[in-house]
């Protein structure tokens, strides 16, 4: 299968493209409305907020090995008035054939089931890849919000591993794990999202499921 990978994806209700350093002003907005729950279960929120000239730096970073195929971080933003509203991405650091999935909405927007429909259509960009074929979420134990999304998509919850990550006050955590197979993507509800892909050309791209 020819992938891209996928440049921007558009759902009914949002459109995910890399991430933008001319928008800058705005992720960082939509991270200080959001600071006190991202610190709660984002390790890199601990820093935050940077100032918007190094929130810039950091996109240009993150658009660069989005086109390495590295770390394929989206930046969510709302169809009707293209508003910043989080991240969602598929980064390569699960071992061969794996990506992890992870994501984060603006409080403002939380309980609409915008980060479902993003993660959908991110897994589902993620699985046309013929090098991949595991997608993982991982979390804390006692992140309900983050164990909804794989939930919901159809993931088989696989382990609890214990003192797996190391927080920010130096704490051992345990950290929760999901996958879901290429194989088992056919009938999931990660399906059940329209996505439309399209690669860094415009050129339209069948995605996997």
């Amino acid at each position: 299968m020819s992938w891209g990978p996928a440049h921007r994806l558009v759902t009914p209700r949002l459109v995910l493209r890399p991430p933008d350093p001319t928008r800058a002003a705005e992720v960082l907005d939509a991270i200080e409305e959001s600071l006190e729950s991202l610190r709660a279960t984002m390790t890199w929120a601990e820093h935050e907020p940077e100032s918007v000239e190094e929130k810039a730096r950091r996109l240009r970073g993150g658009r660069a090995r989005f086109h390495e195929g590295l770390d394929l971080t989206y930046g969510i933003y709302r169809k009707e008035d293209d508003v910043f509203l989080g991240n969602v991405s598929a980064q390569a650091r699960c071992g061969a054939g794996g990506r992890e999935l992870g994501y984060w909405i603006r409080t403002s927007a939380e309980g609409q089931g915008l980060v479902s429909e993003a993660a959908a259509a991110v897994t589902r960009a993620a699985l046309s890849d013929e090098a991949t074929w595991r997608i993982e979420v991982c979390h804390g134990p006692d992140n309900d919000r983050s164990a909804g999304i794989p939930r919901r998509l159809g993931f088989r919850r696989d382990a609890v591993l214990r003192a797996r990550k190391r927080w920010v006050d130096g704490s051992l955590r345990d950290t929760v794990v999901w996958s879901l197979l290429r194989d088992e993507l056919a009938g999931s509800p990660v399906t059940n999202v329209e996505v439309e892909a399209t690669d860094v050309s415009g050129r339209e791209l069948e995605l996997a499921g």
